[in-house]
């Protein structure tokens, strides 16, 4: 057991069929992450995490087996460089019940090449793409649910990948819209859970937030910026927390 509660755990369901891929045969399965990549302190800015979707089973087992990843360059715009780990985040679309996040692995190199040049899983494309090869590959203690997201990818902190419940949080830029995210999501869920009234208001700054009638009301100042429901907020709450966030740049990590 590592200091954050972080620990190599023998794989199962999905993964029992790449266990030695992972992580190198039963014995070595219990081995601690090395103590550099385990986070001391909360930390929202360092983000050399690239959170990368996969699209198929296929796909995801043979990155696991060979030790890389690879995604198209004009998919990395919203990534920070450099990129210290790669986190893989299985969809609903392709995963169903298996989908979240649940390995990432410690880069080794990373580099541009074309698409042809990737023989792992060959295509004959001459597109750019960037091509990373992973020392290990570790299993996550807790799994990450996966929410709606686009197929690009995006960085976020190991303080985020160590702590968050859904891929949303992995987005949050700094502590005061962390607070913000989880009483908003905590207070929807509450009520769609319990099915109580739903004439709840939370202020922040000039923003207000009002819960009424199955739906978020989100106001700049006397200003009606947007609605939506419960179901849709819930699958990518981030779009109207970062709607907020946006105007207040000085808050960010």
């Amino acid at each position: 057991m590592c200091a954050n509660g972080v620990r190599i755990v023998a794989l199962s369901g999905v993964f029992s069929a790449i266990r030695s891929a992972i992580m190198g045969g039963e014995k070595d399965s219990a081995e601690k992450i090395d103590d550099s990549m385990v986070p001391t302190e909360t930390d929202y800015s360092n983000r050399n995490v690239m959170v990368g979707v996969v699209k198929s089973e296929h796909q995801f087992k043979v990155l696991v087996r060979e030790k890389f990843y690879h995604i198209p360059m004009s998919q990395v715009n919203n990534c920070q460089f450099p990129v210290k780990y790669v986190a893989i985040y299985q969809s609903k679309r392709f995963f169903g019940k298996n989908a979240g996040i649940k390995i990432f692995g410690e880069v080794k190199s990373a580099a541009t090449v074309c698409r042809n040049e990737i023989l792992e899983i060959p295509k004959d494309s001459s597109e750019k793409y960037l091509y990373i090869k992973i020392k290990r590959w570790y299993r996550l203690k807790k799994d990450i649910e996966a929410k709606d997201m686009d197929g690009a990818a995006f960085s976020t902190s190991r303080y985020l990948l160590n702590n968050a419940h859904d891929s949303a949080e992995l987005m949050i830029r700094s502590s005061e819209e962390h607070l913000f995210y989880k009483r908003l999501v905590g207070e929807v869920k509450s009520i769609m859970k319990n099915k109580g009234k739903d004439a709840r208001e939370i202020v922040y700054r000039d923003h207000t937030v009002k819960l009424m009638g199955g739906a978020v009301y989100l106001y700049y100042v006397d200003v009606l910026e947007c609605v939506i429901n419960y179901e849709k907020f819930l699958e990518r709450p981030m779009d109207l927390i970062k709607t907020v966030f946006d105007y207040y740049p000085e808050v960010q990590g």
